[in-house]
């Protein structure tokens, strides 16, 4: 999404990350509830998983602004962030969204 969103819409760095979290937050709390983690949909749940989703959306503007001011190519720095907010949103969401 971030890609398409860069590439083919011509939206800037951090408006396609905003479109492409946007879009999967909404996919990613039905599936983590439902797959990963078996627990019921509630609004307590998704309260906090959209606390973690703009945690993890604050780690990766950060890493991608930063990102975009050196040589290095963004979807580099886009995988880069992409590796840390997994790692911190499976972390939050075993041991505080879906506990």
């Amino acid at each position: 999404i971030f890609y398409s969103m860069l590439n083919f819409f011509g939206l800037g760095v951090l408006s396609s990350n905003s479109v492409s979290y946007g879009i999967n937050l909404a996919v990613n709390y039905y599936l983590h509830s439902i797959y990963t983690f078996r627990t019921q949909i509630t609004l307590t749940r998704l309260f906090r998983f959209c606390l973690v989703v703009a945690l993890n959306y604050i780690i990766a503007s950060s890493i991608l602004f930063v990102g975009q001011h050196t040589p290095i190519g963004i979807i580099y720095w886009k995988i880069v962030s992409m590796a840390v907010v997994a790692w911190t949103g499976f972390w939050l969401g075993k041991k505080w969204t879906f506990s």
